[in-house]
């Protein structure tokens, strides 16, 4: 019979302080050097680390159950070992060569990293800047932040009549590039806050999420802080964004520039896509650091489903998702996914009305004025040049926008075809057509 000793090489970190789940992190060296990490349940791990070598899994699975007041059988066990333990080089096969280092993979919510800046570059500024998360510091920005919105929501959105058709093409090339700045602060917020924690490995680089350019900071050191210090790394950068918008407040009040109050715009969108919950960007980390929820994504969905579900069918018999938190931690995790969804719908409508209110009705006549502007003698390199930039961006945005809208409604689709939802549409279909024959 096959024999399995526990991978020495693998080192583990206790639970999360203020866990809600009891799961550890499994680190397992790469081969380029880096480390995978895994979320295990306690008692697996426990599981995991009876295999000696010399004991019989059989025997292993015994003194487990009798143990650990569990009923886990040896079929359900060769299988975990077999499809999760091996491959992962958890457990090494005692009749088998040893494994080599296994490889990282190429996860697809983030790929094709390019780094930026190297912690020699970055980590002198990061200390300089981790003052400002001081509560000293960081209490009167959250409120001056708050006030700030109010003013730009309720007062100078409608004084200022702010329309995205009205921004020149080189408005929306400053607009671009204050945007991009305020990303780059974004992550030197995750820094500082890393290097508030004395972290030694600091990395900004450029990725692909979900096929979006994007930028990221490495943040594998965070997994060994303490829970509100993970926490603090995962809003360092919303942080240092609001940060970066009263910057641009100011200097939209000394120079009456408009453009800054577009860039404060775009700066909100851009925060409530990271605040997505079912997104592995900022909020999905924050959230799930601060509760230890595990599996944030997976369970906002099951929480999702079974609210819609509740809804749509008040009388019908729904399971709640089997999710092991505590009731606290629920009450988050349900109020956290309906308001991160109302948000980030808020302004998404926000967005389309821009465009199917203001870009797509004045978009004949940015053509015709472009085409007039290319055929115009004495020809203007300038002006052609200020008109191609004002048509491409319209452009971009709304197929941008028609791309966002189809694929938005392709998801809706599948997913209610594999609900229970979608089979009562259709079965209430059946019984209609069948009455009327």
């Amino acid at each position: 019979m096959n024999r399995y000793t526990f991978n020495a090489d693998v080192q583990t970190v206790d639970p999360p302080e203020g866990s809600q789940q009891a799961v550890a992190i499994c680190e397992i060296p790469t081969r380029d050097g880096g480390r995978l990490r895994y979320a295990v349940p306690i008692h697996l791990l426990s599981f995991f680390k009876l295999f000696d070598g010399a004991t019989d899994t059989e025997d292993i699975v015994r003194r487990y159950n009798e143990s650990h007041n569990q009923s886990l059988t040896v079929d359900k066990a060769d299988k975990l070992i077999r499809d999760f333990c091996v491959p992962k080089a958890i457990l090494i096969s005692s009749s088998e060569p040893a494994p080599e280092l296994v490889s990282r993979p190429n996860r697809s919510y983030l790929y094709g990293k390019v780094r930026v800046l190297t912690h020699r570059s970055i980590y002198p500024l990061a200390r300089r800047m981790a003052f400002l998360f001081s509560r000293y510091t960081a209490i009167p920005v959250c409120v001056l932040s708050l006030l700030a919105h109010l003013m730009f929501y309720l007062w100078a959105v409608p004084k200022y009549a702010l329309n995205l058709n009205r921004l020149s093409g080189y408005q929306f090339i400053l607009v671009t590039l204050i945007t991009i700045i305020a990303a780059f602060f974004h992550e030197l917020g995750h820094a500082s806050a890393l290097a508030l924690s004395n972290c030694e490995r600091l990395e900004i680089g450029v990725g692909l999420y979900l096929y979006i350019p994007v930028l990221y900071t490495d943040v594998s050191e965070a997994w060994r802080l303490q829970r509100l210090e993970r926490a603090r790394v995962d809003a360092g950068g919303i942080y240092f964004h609001i940060i970066s918008q009263l910057i641009l407040l100011t200097l939209f009040a000394a120079t009456a520039d408009v453009v800054f109050l577009y860039s404060f715009f775009f700066i909100d969108v851009t925060m409530a896509y990271s605040l997505n919950p079912f997104l592995r960007m900022d909020g999905y980390w924050l959230v799930a650091d601060l509760f230890g929820i595990f599996n944030l994504r997976k369970q906002s969905i099951s929480n999702l489903s079974y609210l819609a579900g509740r809804l749509w069918n008040p009388k019908g018999r729904h399971n709640p998702p089997d999710w092991q938190l505590t009731t606290t931690a629920t009450l988050v995790l349900s109020s956290y996914t309906i308001l991160s969804v109302f948000f980030f719908a808020y302004l998404i409508i926000a967005m389309f009305r821009q465009v199917i209110f203001f870009l797509i009705p004045a978009y004949p006549e940015i053509l015709t004025s472009l085409i007039s502007t290319l055929t115009d003698k004495p020809f203007n390199p300038v002006k052609a040049f200020g008109a191609l930039l004002g048509f491409g961006w319209r452009s971009l945005v709304i197929v941008g926008c028609t791309v966002f809208i189809i694929r938005t409604i392709l998801r809706i689709l599948q997913r209610l075809k594999r609900s229970q939802i979608w089979d009562r549409m259709f079965a209430l279909k059946k019984i209609t057509e069948d009455h009327a024959s």
